[in-house]
Order: structure tokens, then C-alpha cells, then sequence
């Protein structure tokens, strides 16, 4: 049960001619550890308790209570204790709404508990992180990256003149301007032809550190055209509505990564891998136990309502 500070204080004070309240510091250099720090009726909240309970919220929290959260802490604790204490003396726990939170609670609690005690030898270390990074080196590696750019010189023209003999020979011109340029620059092309032919419709694709398997916008063909060619080298391909200028402009080798970088990572994945192995070995093993069977047809059925 969570409550704000201005709900705890309030009970604090409507509770306070009844309480006894010392805090840590105002007890003497000679006080115990069991010395109370708080009583209600019979009952008494000692300061090892105290201590034990904080202890327990900066574990949680990562991070340590200052004094005035510890102040609200216990007055916190103090609240739940006694709306426990009353509830009880009442039978609340007989309570179905009560009973059915408290098998649920106590269904994922030991559930989880049992889990994580069958499934705890886990841990990888560095030297575990090294053996399998220089086991699975592709998969920790940059991959060849290729970049590029595709011109588009289409068949129609501006006016849905039919340019189709026209624009293959412009496709065969903007593969010498670039081959004579030494691979000029996207802008350049453009500028240039669209100028030089005003009635033909131009349009440009900028491939950047593209990878195979990537996917990407483009006809199947035209990447397959693409990732075949050496750097600086250009290709014309003709589609049903336009010819494909492709030019390879850089080619980036693939390189393994530092492990230094990718360590964390593959510690991360090998005890995932750990995790889900002994998750498996623990439910077929008890399954077996159980001769459990599962009724896969009925998964996909709609629920009643």
C-alpha cells in the first residue's frame, strides 16, 4: 500500500496522541538495537527492525534514505502496521477479494523464487565473452557497407511524349559524363542533363552505407545490378518506365568490432542463451513429471466472454 506524504502526515498527527515515537537519534549513546522506536497497543517496532526495513528500500532503490525520508518512512510503516493490526482483528483476510490477491501473490512469488534458484548458475565472464566472440565473429562485424546513386531517365517525357529510344541514349550520356567527371557529384548530374534535355523527366535514388539484406525501395533487379559492381563502376539498366544509371561510388570492407565495445553485449547474449537453456531443461523436466500434454487447436479459439 502506497500513501503520499501529505496523507501520512495528516495520519501521523490524528494519530499521534496515541503513539510513542522516538526517533534514532534521540535515543541515548547506551540504547540497544532492540530498543523500540515505535509501540501501538501491544505492539512494538524496534530499531534493528527500523534498520533491517530501510536497509531492505536502499537495496531496492540503489540509492540511500536521508533523514527526512526516513522520517516518512516510518511514519509510513507505522500506518501499515496498525491498518494491518485492525483489519485483522476484524477477519479481513477472510476477505475473498483479500484471499484471491493473496493465492495470486503467493502463486508468482514462490513460482518465481523456484525459478530463480533453479536457473542461478548462469553467469558468464570475460574470458566465456572472448571464447564466443571469436566463435561468432561474423555476427559481432560491420558488414561491407555500399554507397552509391541511381539516375532515372524516363521514357515519358514532361508532356507524356513517348521518349523511350531518346532516353536510352541520355542514359548512355550520363554514364561518359560521369566516367569523363571521374563520378561527379549528384547535383552536378542532375543539374546538368535536366538543363541540357528540358522535356525529359529526371529523378535520383542516394544509396548510403547500404548492406545485403537491407531492405530498401528499389526493384529487386536494380539492387542486384548494384551490389554487383566494383567501386567507381557504373551500369545502365532498363525497366518498364525508365532506364537505371547505377554507380557504385564506395565500397566500405567489413571489419570485425573491438571487443572491448561489443563485451557487455555478448555477456548479455550468452546468459540469455544460459537463461532460456536451463528455463527449458526445468519445464520439460517437471512436464515429464506431470505428463503434461498441451491442446495446441484451442490456442487460437476466441475466449468467452
Amino acid at each position: 500500500m502506497k500513501f503520499s506524504v501529505v496523507i501520512v502526515t495528516v495520519l501521523f498527527f490524528v494519530l499521534g496522541f496515541s503513539l510513542q515515537i522516538v526517533l534514532p537519534e534521540e535515543q541515548s549513546q547506551s540504547s540497544s538495537e532492540d530498543t523500540y522506536i515505535a509501540k501501538f497497543g501491544d505492539e512494538v517496532i524496534t530499531v534493528s527492525y527500523f534498520n533491517d526495513y530501510l536497509k531492505a528500500i536502499e537495496k531496492r532503490q540503489g540509492m540511500n534514505v536521508n533523514k527526512f525520508q526516513r522520517e516518512t518512512l516510518l511514519k509510513q510503516l507505522i500506518a501499515k502496521k496498525m491498518m494491518y493490526k485492525y483489519a485483522m482483528s476484524s477477519n479481513f483476510d477472510k476477505d475473498p477479494e483479500v484471499v484471491a490477491k493473496i493465492n495470486e501473490a503467493t502463486f508468482e512469488i514462490i513460482s518465481s523464487i523456484f525459478l530463480k534458484r533453479n536457473t542461478k548458475n548462469i553467469q558468464a565472464t570475460d574470458e566465456d565473452a572472448l571464447k564466443y566472440y571469436n566463435e561468432h565473429m561474423d555476427k559481432y562485424s560491420v558488414p561491407e557497407l555500399y554507397s552509391g546513386t541511381i539516375y532515372f531517365v524516363y521514357k515519358k517525357g514532361k508532356n507524356s511524349e513517348d521518349f523511350s529510344a531518346k532516353s536510352n541514349a541520355i542514359a548512355g550520356e550520363i554514364r561518359e559524363f560521369i566516367s569523363d567527371n571521374n563520378s561527379a557529384g549528384k547535383q552536378d548530374v542532375m543539374k546538368t542533363f535536366t538543363e541540357r534535355y528540358p522535356d525529359v523527366l529526371f529523378n535520383s535514388d542516394q544509396i548510403m552505407n547500404h548492406w545485403k539484406g537491407r531492405s530498401i525501395i528499389l526493384p529487386e533487379n536494380i539492387v542486384e545490378k548494384f551490389l554487383k559492381l566494383k567501386k567507381n563502376e557504373i551500369t545502365v539498366v532498363e525497366q518498364n518506365e525508365y532506364y537505371a544509371v547505377i554507380v557504385m561510388t564506395n565500397i566500405t570492407l567489413s571489419k570485425p568490432d573491438d571487443f572491448r565495445f561489443a563485451k557487455n553485449k555478448i555477456i548479455t547474449e550468452i546468459e540469455a542463451e544460459r537463461y532460456q537453456k536451463a528455463y527449458d531443461e526445468l519445464y520439460n523436466k517437471i512436464g515429464k513429471e506431470y505428463n503434461l500434454t498441451v491442446n495446441s487447436s484451442v490456442l487460437n479459439k476466441p475466449m468467452n466472454k
